[in-house]
Protein backbone atom coordinates (compact mmCIF):
# COMPACT_ATOMS: atom_id res chain seq x y z
CA UNK A 1 0.00 0.00 0.00
CA UNK A 2 1.22 3.28 -0.57
CA UNK A 3 2.83 5.10 2.45
CA UNK A 4 1.55 8.12 2.01
CA UNK A 5 -2.03 6.65 2.12
CA UNK A 6 -1.11 4.94 5.19
CA UNK A 7 -0.39 8.42 6.39
CA UNK A 8 -3.37 9.77 5.59
CA UNK A 9 -5.77 7.44 7.20
CA UNK A 10 -3.82 7.63 10.49
CA UNK A 11 -4.69 11.62 10.04
CA UNK A 12 -7.97 10.92 9.47
CA UNK A 13 -8.19 8.40 12.64
CA UNK A 14 -6.67 11.10 14.80
CA UNK A 15 -9.56 13.37 13.68
CA UNK A 16 -12.24 11.30 13.78
CA UNK A 17 -10.84 10.16 17.55
CA UNK A 18 -10.69 13.49 18.35
CA UNK A 19 -13.46 15.31 17.03
CA UNK A 20 -13.59 18.75 15.54
CA UNK A 21 -15.05 20.99 18.51
CA UNK A 22 -13.07 23.05 21.17
CA UNK A 23 -9.97 22.12 22.93
CA UNK A 24 -8.66 22.39 26.43
CA UNK A 25 -6.37 25.10 25.17
CA UNK A 26 -8.72 27.69 23.45
CA UNK A 27 -10.44 27.92 19.61
CA UNK A 28 -11.31 25.35 17.11
CA UNK A 29 -9.31 22.31 16.98
CA UNK A 30 -6.97 22.05 14.10
CA UNK A 31 -8.10 20.72 10.76
CA UNK A 32 -6.82 17.19 9.63
CA UNK A 33 -4.06 18.30 7.68
CA UNK A 34 -2.40 20.53 10.13
CA UNK A 35 -2.57 18.36 13.41
CA UNK A 36 0.27 19.37 15.57
CA UNK A 37 1.65 17.72 18.92
CA UNK A 38 3.33 14.57 19.48
CA UNK A 39 3.66 11.88 16.33
CA UNK A 40 4.95 8.57 16.77
CA UNK A 41 6.92 5.90 14.67
CA UNK A 42 7.57 2.78 15.15
CA UNK A 43 9.35 2.17 12.03
CA UNK A 44 12.06 5.18 11.31
CA UNK A 45 9.04 7.49 10.24
CA UNK A 46 7.83 5.04 7.57
CA UNK A 47 4.36 5.71 9.03
CA UNK A 48 3.12 7.83 11.96
CA UNK A 49 0.59 7.68 14.33
CA UNK A 50 -0.69 10.62 16.42
CA UNK A 51 -0.22 10.45 20.49
CA UNK A 52 -2.41 13.24 21.69
CA UNK A 53 -4.55 11.74 24.59
CA UNK A 54 -4.88 13.48 27.33
CA UNK A 55 -7.12 12.15 30.08
CA UNK A 56 -9.16 14.03 32.20
CA UNK A 57 -12.03 13.76 34.83
CA UNK A 58 -14.98 14.52 32.67
CA UNK A 59 -13.30 13.02 29.33
CA UNK A 60 -10.44 12.86 26.79
CA UNK A 61 -8.78 16.29 25.83
CA UNK A 62 -6.49 16.57 22.87
CA UNK A 63 -2.39 17.54 22.35
CA UNK A 64 -3.43 17.94 18.60
CA UNK A 65 -3.42 22.10 18.51
CA UNK A 66 -0.29 22.50 20.53
CA UNK A 67 3.24 23.11 19.17
CA UNK A 68 6.05 21.32 20.33
CA UNK A 69 9.81 22.54 21.05
CA UNK A 70 11.49 20.27 23.01
CA UNK A 71 11.38 16.21 24.08
CA UNK A 72 13.62 14.50 27.05
CA UNK A 73 12.86 10.30 28.25
CA UNK A 74 14.02 9.63 31.46
CA UNK A 75 17.24 7.95 31.25
CA UNK A 76 15.68 5.01 33.72
CA UNK A 77 12.49 4.62 32.50
CA UNK A 78 12.16 4.71 28.97
CA UNK A 79 8.41 5.00 29.38
CA UNK A 80 8.84 8.25 31.11
CA UNK A 81 9.02 11.10 28.12
CA UNK A 82 8.40 14.82 28.71
CA UNK A 83 7.12 17.37 25.72
CA UNK A 84 7.76 21.06 26.33
CA UNK A 85 5.35 22.97 24.01
CA UNK A 86 5.88 27.02 22.77
CA UNK A 87 2.43 28.41 24.41
CA UNK A 88 1.03 25.47 27.05
CA UNK A 89 4.18 24.80 29.44
CA UNK A 90 5.31 20.67 29.17
CA UNK A 91 2.92 17.73 29.67
CA UNK A 92 4.70 14.00 30.60
CA UNK A 93 3.65 10.83 30.06
CA UNK A 94 4.46 7.58 31.79
CA UNK A 95 3.10 5.52 29.12
CA UNK A 96 5.80 5.91 26.35
CA UNK A 97 3.49 8.61 25.33
CA UNK A 98 0.35 6.93 24.61
CA UNK A 99 -1.38 9.51 27.29
CA UNK A 100 -0.31 12.87 28.96
CA UNK A 101 -0.73 14.79 31.68
CA UNK A 102 -0.25 18.31 32.99
CA UNK A 103 1.93 19.80 35.68
CA UNK A 104 -0.38 21.12 38.65
CA UNK A 105 1.59 24.47 39.23
CA UNK A 106 -0.12 26.60 37.10
CA UNK A 107 3.23 28.76 36.06
CA UNK A 108 4.09 25.36 34.22
CA UNK A 109 1.24 24.76 32.48
CA UNK A 110 1.41 28.31 30.21
CA UNK A 111 4.35 30.04 28.08
CA UNK A 112 7.26 28.18 26.40
CA UNK A 113 9.63 25.51 27.75
CA UNK A 114 12.70 25.03 25.90
CA UNK A 115 14.38 22.06 27.78
CA UNK A 116 13.65 19.32 30.09
CA UNK A 117 16.02 17.62 31.97
CA UNK A 118 15.71 14.62 34.55
CA UNK A 119 18.45 13.44 36.72
CA UNK A 120 19.91 9.90 35.67
CA UNK A 121 20.78 9.21 39.35
CA UNK A 122 17.59 10.38 40.83
CA UNK A 123 14.75 10.01 37.69
CA UNK A 124 12.29 12.34 40.99
CA UNK A 125 14.70 15.29 40.17
CA UNK A 126 13.39 17.45 37.00
CA UNK A 127 14.71 20.87 35.71
CA UNK A 128 12.59 23.11 33.62
CA UNK A 129 14.24 25.67 31.58
CA UNK A 130 10.71 28.29 31.12
CA UNK A 131 11.41 31.67 29.52
CA UNK A 132 13.56 33.86 31.89
CA UNK A 133 13.31 30.89 34.79
CA UNK A 134 15.24 27.55 35.82
CA UNK A 135 12.13 25.51 38.20
CA UNK A 136 13.44 22.38 39.60
CA UNK A 137 11.15 19.23 41.39
CA UNK A 138 12.95 16.54 43.74
CA UNK A 139 8.89 14.80 43.69
CA UNK A 140 8.95 13.82 40.72
CA UNK A 141 7.21 16.78 39.37
CA UNK A 142 4.44 16.83 42.14
CA UNK A 143 5.96 20.31 43.59
CA UNK A 144 8.62 22.89 42.31
CA UNK A 145 11.00 25.46 43.31
CA UNK A 146 10.26 28.09 41.10
CA UNK A 147 13.08 30.22 41.68
CA UNK A 148 16.14 27.96 41.27
CA UNK A 149 17.42 30.39 38.36
CA UNK A 150 16.05 33.87 38.00
CA UNK A 151 17.04 35.91 34.52
CA UNK A 152 16.28 39.69 36.38
CA UNK A 153 17.57 40.77 33.32
CA UNK A 154 14.94 42.43 30.89
CA UNK A 155 17.07 42.35 27.47
CA UNK A 156 18.11 38.80 28.61
CA UNK A 157 16.71 35.16 28.75
CA UNK A 158 17.94 31.65 28.85
CA UNK A 159 18.56 30.01 25.63
CA UNK A 160 20.00 26.89 26.52
CA UNK A 161 20.23 24.13 29.47
CA UNK A 162 22.23 21.07 29.92
CA UNK A 163 22.86 18.82 33.05
CA UNK A 164 26.21 16.94 33.61
CA UNK A 165 25.14 13.45 33.25
CA UNK A 166 28.46 12.45 34.78
CA UNK A 167 27.87 14.47 37.73
CA UNK A 168 24.11 15.39 37.82
CA UNK A 169 24.77 18.11 40.31
CA UNK A 170 26.45 20.33 37.62
CA UNK A 171 23.85 22.18 35.62
CA UNK A 172 25.02 24.60 33.01
CA UNK A 173 22.79 27.71 31.44
CA UNK A 174 23.55 29.86 28.53
CA UNK A 175 22.20 33.32 28.15
CA UNK A 176 20.69 35.13 24.62
CA UNK A 177 24.08 37.56 25.51
CA UNK A 178 26.37 34.66 25.26
CA UNK A 179 26.82 34.67 29.18
CA UNK A 180 27.23 30.71 30.44
CA UNK A 181 26.57 30.20 33.88
CA UNK A 182 27.58 26.91 36.00
CA UNK A 183 25.79 25.00 39.46
CA UNK A 184 28.20 22.75 41.18
CA UNK A 185 24.73 22.11 43.80
CA UNK A 186 21.80 21.32 41.48
CA UNK A 187 20.83 25.16 41.19
CA UNK A 188 21.41 26.00 44.86
CA UNK A 189 24.27 28.87 43.75
CA UNK A 190 25.55 29.85 40.36
CA UNK A 191 28.69 30.94 38.61
CA UNK A 192 29.76 32.72 35.52
CA UNK A 193 32.03 30.63 33.39
CA UNK A 194 32.22 32.38 29.97
CA UNK A 195 31.21 35.50 27.79
CA UNK A 196 30.46 35.22 24.38
CA UNK A 197 29.85 37.73 21.83
CA UNK A 198 26.33 35.52 20.73
CA UNK A 199 23.78 33.94 21.86
CA UNK A 200 24.13 30.62 23.12
CA UNK A 201 22.01 28.36 21.64
CA UNK A 202 23.43 24.68 22.60
CA UNK A 203 25.70 23.00 24.88
CA UNK A 204 26.54 19.83 24.59
CA UNK A 205 28.67 17.85 26.98
CA UNK A 206 29.99 14.62 25.48
CA UNK A 207 28.77 11.47 26.33
CA UNK A 208 32.04 9.87 26.10
CA UNK A 209 33.98 12.09 27.74
CA UNK A 210 32.30 14.07 30.45
CA UNK A 211 35.47 17.13 30.22
CA UNK A 212 34.30 17.86 26.46
CA UNK A 213 31.82 20.45 26.30
CA UNK A 214 30.37 22.30 23.16
CA UNK A 215 29.54 25.54 23.43
CA UNK A 216 27.11 26.32 20.46
CA UNK A 217 26.54 29.93 19.58
CA UNK A 218 23.75 31.78 16.53
CA UNK A 219 26.55 33.19 14.06
CA UNK A 220 30.18 32.90 16.12
CA UNK A 221 30.17 28.76 15.61
CA UNK A 222 31.00 27.05 18.26
CA UNK A 223 34.02 27.22 21.65
CA UNK A 224 34.88 23.64 22.65
CA UNK A 225 36.48 22.92 26.37
CA UNK A 226 38.17 19.43 27.16
CA UNK A 227 38.64 20.52 30.92
CA UNK A 228 35.16 20.40 31.92
CA UNK A 229 34.82 24.27 31.05
CA UNK A 230 37.07 25.75 33.07
CA UNK A 231 38.64 26.91 29.70
CA UNK A 232 37.41 27.26 26.31
CA UNK A 233 38.83 27.60 22.50
CA UNK A 234 37.32 28.98 19.62
CA UNK A 235 36.68 26.18 17.17
CA UNK A 236 36.33 28.52 13.58
CA UNK A 237 39.16 26.75 12.21
CA UNK A 238 37.20 23.85 12.07
CA UNK A 239 34.57 24.81 9.99
CA UNK A 240 35.76 27.33 8.09
CA UNK A 241 35.44 25.21 4.98
CA UNK A 242 31.86 24.61 4.98
CA UNK A 243 29.95 27.77 3.87
CA UNK A 244 27.49 29.09 7.06
CA UNK A 245 28.65 26.69 9.57
CA UNK A 246 28.68 29.39 12.27
CA UNK A 247 25.46 29.62 12.36
CA UNK A 248 24.37 26.70 14.70
CA UNK A 249 20.58 25.35 15.16
CA UNK A 250 21.57 21.80 17.20
CA UNK A 251 24.08 19.56 18.08
CA UNK A 252 23.10 15.82 18.75
CA UNK A 253 25.33 12.40 19.54
CA UNK A 254 25.01 9.10 19.97
CA UNK A 255 24.27 7.40 22.81
CA UNK A 256 27.79 6.68 23.27
CA UNK A 257 29.44 10.14 22.48
CA UNK A 258 31.23 8.37 19.44
CA UNK A 259 29.35 10.34 16.80
CA UNK A 260 27.68 13.98 16.60
CA UNK A 261 25.72 15.78 14.30
CA UNK A 262 25.48 19.69 14.02
CA UNK A 263 22.98 20.82 11.87
CA UNK A 264 23.92 24.58 10.94
CA UNK A 265 22.35 26.93 8.30
CA UNK A 266 25.28 25.20 6.08
CA UNK A 267 23.41 21.50 6.78
CA UNK A 268 24.66 18.80 8.18
CA UNK A 269 28.27 17.78 9.46
CA UNK A 270 29.55 14.81 11.24
CA UNK A 271 32.32 14.53 13.81
CA UNK A 272 33.61 11.02 15.29
CA UNK A 273 36.49 13.16 17.80
CA UNK A 274 34.31 14.72 20.12
CA UNK A 275 33.84 18.30 18.21
CA UNK A 276 37.47 18.54 16.83
CA UNK A 277 36.75 18.62 13.60
CA UNK A 278 34.06 17.61 11.06
CA UNK A 279 33.21 16.63 7.26
CA UNK A 280 29.95 17.00 5.48
CA UNK A 281 26.89 14.62 5.73
CA UNK A 282 25.63 14.98 1.89
CA UNK A 283 21.58 16.04 2.38
CA UNK A 284 18.77 15.38 -0.38
CA UNK A 285 18.72 19.35 -0.85
CA UNK A 286 22.35 21.09 -1.40
CA UNK A 287 23.35 22.47 1.68
CA UNK A 288 22.02 25.51 2.71
CA UNK A 289 19.29 25.43 0.59
CA UNK A 290 16.88 23.93 3.45
CA UNK A 291 16.93 24.66 7.21
CA UNK A 292 16.96 21.25 9.09
CA UNK A 293 15.42 22.00 11.92
CA UNK A 294 15.84 18.34 13.86
CA UNK A 295 18.63 15.76 13.74
CA UNK A 296 18.67 12.58 15.71
CA UNK A 297 21.09 9.54 15.70
CA UNK A 298 19.04 6.26 16.62
CA UNK A 299 20.29 4.83 20.36
CA UNK A 300 21.38 1.23 18.96
CA UNK A 301 22.96 1.99 15.59
CA UNK A 302 25.22 4.77 14.90
CA UNK A 303 24.89 4.96 11.18
CA UNK A 304 21.73 5.41 11.31
CA UNK A 305 20.64 9.35 11.21
CA UNK A 306 17.40 10.98 11.06
CA UNK A 307 16.37 14.69 10.44
CA UNK A 308 13.41 16.95 9.83
CA UNK A 309 12.33 19.78 7.94
CA UNK A 310 9.51 22.24 7.57
CA UNK A 311 8.59 19.97 5.01
CA UNK A 312 9.18 16.35 5.39
CA UNK A 313 11.23 13.74 7.13
CA UNK A 314 14.46 11.75 6.11
CA UNK A 315 16.32 8.90 7.86
CA UNK A 316 19.37 6.87 6.60
CA UNK A 317 20.44 3.83 7.79
CA UNK A 318 24.77 4.41 6.01
CA UNK A 319 26.21 7.09 7.79
CA UNK A 320 23.87 9.59 5.46
CA UNK A 321 25.14 8.75 2.38
CA UNK A 322 22.01 8.00 1.21
CA UNK A 323 18.70 9.23 2.29
CA UNK A 324 14.90 8.16 2.85
CA UNK A 325 12.54 11.06 2.57
CA UNK A 326 9.07 10.83 3.42
CA UNK A 327 6.33 13.26 3.89
CA UNK A 328 5.56 14.76 7.36
CA UNK A 329 2.23 13.72 8.81
CA UNK A 330 1.03 17.37 8.98
CA UNK A 331 1.34 20.26 6.90
CA UNK A 332 3.28 22.33 10.44
CA UNK A 333 6.96 22.08 10.52
CA UNK A 334 9.10 18.80 11.82
CA UNK A 335 10.84 20.86 15.15
CA UNK A 336 11.83 18.37 17.37
CA UNK A 337 12.92 14.39 17.28
CA UNK A 338 13.27 11.72 20.28
CA UNK A 339 14.74 8.44 19.30
CA UNK A 340 13.50 6.24 21.62
CA UNK A 341 16.51 5.41 23.89
CA UNK A 342 15.57 1.02 23.71
CA UNK A 343 14.55 0.73 20.37
CA UNK A 344 16.34 3.50 17.78
CA UNK A 345 13.96 2.81 15.22
CA UNK A 346 11.13 4.36 17.04
CA UNK A 347 10.80 7.76 17.02
CA UNK A 348 8.92 10.61 18.73
CA UNK A 349 8.45 13.74 16.15
CA UNK A 350 7.18 17.18 17.69
CA UNK A 351 5.43 19.52 14.60
CA UNK A 352 5.35 23.45 14.79
CA UNK A 353 3.47 26.35 13.19
CA UNK A 354 5.96 28.42 11.69
CA UNK A 355 5.42 32.52 12.18
CA UNK A 356 4.34 33.51 8.28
Amino acid sequence: MNVNIIKGSLVLMSWLILGAGCNLFGGSSPTPESLGGVWFSGNQGETWEGRFAIPMANGVDSLSSVDILAFEQDPKDPAAIYAGTAGNGYFYSYDHGTTWQRPTIEVLRTGAVYTIEVDPRDVCTIYVQKGDRVLKSTTCGRTFDKEVYLETSTDERLSAMTLDWYNPQILWLGTSDGDLLRSIDGGGTWAPMYRLRDAIVDIEISQDDSRTILLSTNRNGYFRSTDGGLTWTDMEEAIKEFNKADNIYDIQQSKDGKVMLMASAFGLLKSTDRGASWTKVPLVSASGEVRVRAVAISSTDNQTYYYATANAFYSSDNGGAAWDPKSLPSTRAGNALLVDSVNGDEVFLGLLTLAE
